[in-house]
Parts: C-alpha cells; structure tokens; sequence
C-alpha cells in the first residue's frame, strides 16, 4: 500500500525547494516514523529529478512525471528486502543495484535508484553500499527511507543527507485521511487518527482492514437471508468473489458465524430461523471452516456452505419453532 503523505510536512517542503535552487544531494536519506509517507516522498522526490521541467519539478504533466506516477520510468529503479522483516536486504541485492547505478540513464540526464527501507539492510549489505556512496556516478541519484538513521552505520550516514519526515497533528491526519476516504465521516476519520498516533498511513491501513471486514459482514448477512429463503443460486451468486480467495472465505465464514451466534442469543426474532435451524447452521459453518484451514479451496468452500445451509432449511422447513 502506498501511503499518504502531505505536502504540510515542513521538512519535506524545504527538501523541495532546495532542488528546485539547483543544490542536489548523490544520496539523500528519508527518515521517520512508520505511517509518515516515506515512500510516497521518496517517489515525489524521485518524480523531481526525473522531471523534464526542472523550474516547476516535479510538474507532474510531462511525460517523465507521468511515467514515475505509473511506475514504469525505466530510470527509476527500486530495491527492497522481504517487506517489514528485518536484515532481509542482502548483500546480493545490493551488488544489483551498484552495477544498474553505473549504467547510463535511459530517457534523460539522471537516473534515481530507490531503496526502501534500508534499516532492514544487513551489515554487510551496508558495508557493499558504502562503496558505491563513496564514489557515486554522476548520473546517478539515490534516495533510502528508513525510520530512524540510528538503524544505519555511520560510515553510511556520513555520506548522504537527510530528510526527517514527521506525523501531523491528530486533526491534520484526519484532512489527509479525507482526501483519500471522502466517505468517512469526520468523526470516523479523527477517531482512526487518534487510534494511530496521528500516522496517516497506519490510518488508513486500519479503516481499509475496517471496510473489508464491513464488506464480509455484508456478504454473510445478506448469504445467510438468500438461503433463508431458499434463494439458493442467489446466494452463490452472492459468493462468486471468494470463489479463488480462500483468505476472504474465512473471514466471511467467521463473519456468519458470529451473525448466528447473535441470532440464537435473541430470545424472540431470530431472522426467520428457528433455533434448530440456527444450532445446525453454526454446526455446518463450523465444519466448513474446518475444511478452510485445510487448504480447500473458496469455489468449494462456497458450495458446500450453501448446499448444507439450503438442505438443513429444506430439512426443517415445518419445524420453525424457536
């Protein structure tokens, strides 16, 4: 996921204009807290050297700030270990990236390599990077995020700049949260502000996580009503997008079963089932759930839910008593 950043942020505001004066860095350091928006910067950032209007950069009109917001400009490269797992950015990598630096830009006078999150480098990954800082190609830009330089060696913060990036305000994080989620309210957005410290990223991460549980929920609901009516087809119809996301199954089959736990907890409306019904529904999603963990894809998982659930209300259907 690509995170918010502002353009509020002071620190990335000042890095900005100083390249547009002409004054770029070899190697630049973009540093903060998880959820700031590094690597939406860093691309910003990248998007600013790469840019065909170097007065206005990054203009975001030209064909080379169009092909940065894609990410499919050849000059731009990026290198990153196994995401959030410390010292999975080896050596080997780095090899990589020191024989692309030494290759000629492709479109325009510079090329930019990227690498993310290099607190999660090895020290010999570090030892090797170190050479190629020490004596950078001229064509050649680097940009590492991090979130703390103190993660880094020495001889490696000795020779980039750096750019702290930090997390807006509760409120502030709530506007940026608007601009990307209109159809939350403000109460929703200060709320998951609050909950992440203020970290855009790590708010909108949560809310997204939020709304495809909604979605489950959703589903489950309106599954269990369709087969409540016998409305078989409808109901599998209904599935069709878990039919190759086992993971999505699961969480829709957790969602149902919570919805029928509510159901049998309720001591007169019951949503049309009677307590039979409900008791062997629960019995029938747990032993779905079961095949779920065993790897069985969500095609099957799907069918097997509905054919159960529609037998037991065929079973039933003249003993509805709750």
């Amino acid at each position: 996921m690509t995170q918010p950043f502002s353009m509020r942020d002071a620190g990335a505001q000042a890095a900005l204009a100083s390249f547009r004066g002409g004054r770029l860095p070899h190697a630049i350091l973009i540093e903060g807290p998880a959820g700031c928006g590094k690597s939406r910067f860093a691309r910003l950032f990248a998007m600013s050297v790469l840019c065909r209007n170097p007065q206005q950069a990054p203009c975001g009109r030209c064909p080379a700030c169009q092909k940065v917001a894609a990410g499919i400009h050849p000059d731009l490269l990026v290198y990153e270990g196994e995401k959030g797992k410390a010292k999975s950015f080896h050596i080997d990598l780095v090899r990589q990236l020191r024989a692309q630096a030494y290759v000629a830009p492709n479109e325009g006078e510079r090329k930019v390599l990227l690498l993310e999150d290099v607190q999660n480098m090895t020290e010999q990954a570090q030892n090797a990077l170190l050479k190629v800082l020490e004596e950078p190609p001229a064509s050649t830009v680097f940009l590492l995020t991090c979130q703390s330089r103190g993660q880094l060696l020495e001889t490696i913060l000795s020779r980039v700049s750096v750019i702290a990036l930090s997390l807006p305000d509760v409120e502030t994080c709530a506007d940026i949260l608007a601009e990307h989620l209109p159809e939350y309210s403000r109460e929703e957005l200060l709320a998951a502000a609050r909950d992440a410290s203020g970290s855009p990223g790590l708010a909108l991460e949560a809310l997204s996580q939020d709304s495809k549980a909604h979605g489950h929920r959703e589903c489950a609901r309106r599954v269990l009503e369709l087969l409540g009516k016998g409305q078989e087809a409808a109901a599998l119809a209904r599935l069709q997008p878990y039919e190759k996301d086992r993971q999505g199954m699961m969480a829709l089959l957790e969602a149902m079963a919570a919805q029928v736990t509510n159901l049998l907890l309720e001591e007169e409306k019951k949503a049309g089932f009677s307590h039979l019904q409900l008791v062997k529904i629960t019995a029938i999603i747990e032993r779905i759930t079961a095949a779920a963990y065993s790897n069985v894809g969500g095609l099957l998982l799907g069918s097997a839910l509905c054919a159960g659930i529609s037998q037991v209300m065929s079973e039933t259907s003249g003993g509805k008593t709750s």
